[in-house]
């Protein structure tokens, strides 16, 4: 082998290695739920805050795994979650419990895996009866009485 073979033997393996490291982000995910059309990468998304979730009805449509980031809702590493959450359909993206640190040493770093849900509210779901609705009321055997008292719309939703 001469020189020049080795050289571009050598260019073309730092090339592919800029691009295997610089071009992936640390993230992965899967669909849960309804599969709904995805968003653009920067569609119009709600982080909630670790232990929050969402207060209105809703049904979550997947899961994001992020490795090595701090914290999932600063810099990159939310353009990331954002991006594939976008990608999933989704329209908030929350944590369902504070993470547990209490057993891990003070100074320890190791590989930090982030486990957020994605969710989508309802009005924007077709209707369907195989996945659950979060966060709303199930509804009441039909009462004609006591529907027509009910002042809230949503206590008047009855199944027959």
């Amino acid at each position: 082998m001469n020189a020049r073979n080795i050289s571009s033997i050598a260019i073309f393996t730092f090339l592919a290695g800029i691009l295997f490291l610089g071009g992936c982000a640390p993230v992965t995910s899967t669909r849960i739920g309804p599969a709904l059309p995805p968003g653009s990468e920067d569609c119009d998304m709600t982080v909630l805050e670790a232990g929050k979730t969402p207060d209105h009805p809703y049904r979550d449509v997947g899961m994001i795994f992020l490795k090595n980031c701090p914290d999932y809702d600063r810099g990159a590493c939310r353009k990331w979650v954002v991006a594939e959450a976008c990608r999933l359909g989704g329209d908030m993206v929350y944590l369902p419990s504070e993470p547990d640190n209490r057993n891990r040493p003070e100074g320890l770093s190791a590989e930090v895996t982030w486990t957020l849900t994605v969710a989508a509210s309802v009005s924007r779901l077709p209707i369907s009866d195989r996945d659950p609705v979060l966060h709303s009321k199930p509804a009441a055997p039909c009462d004609a009485a006591a529907s027509e008292e009910a002042d809230d719309p949503e206590d008047q939703m009855c199944t027959e």
